[in-house]
């Protein structure tokens, strides 16, 4: 957590049987409904992150509330450089400073 109190986490539901599964990935929906979380299950780890005390470092990846690698295959990684590129795209788009 930061000196302001906020904190910044990414994480992963799992697939989980959902409107956006069933509309984007019909036919993986209909071959693999059997599996897929529900919608609690799916939340379970958001939840946990906003309720534990005291927070989890920030910054971090989470699945099934535990932290987990960004990067599941080597050729995903990004530079540094790719990082500032995205946060002065984001600041123009918005129309903010790029601090």
């Amino acid at each position: 957590m930061g000196d302001d109190g906020i904190s910044a986490h990414a994480m992963h539901p799992g697939w989980a049987n959902t409107p956006g599964v069933v509309d984007a990935l019909p036919g993986f929906h209909k071959v693999m409904e059997p599996l897929l979380r529900d919608a609690r299950s799916g939340a379970d780890t958001i939840v946990w992150l906003a309720a534990s005390h005291p927070a989890p470092s920030s910054g971090r990846f989470w699945h099934d509330r535990r932290e987990r690698s960004q990067f599941r295959i080597p050729r995903t990684r990004h530079s540094d450089q790719d990082v500032v590129r995205l946060w002065r795209f984001c600041c123009d788009a918005l129309e903010l400073p790029a601090v």
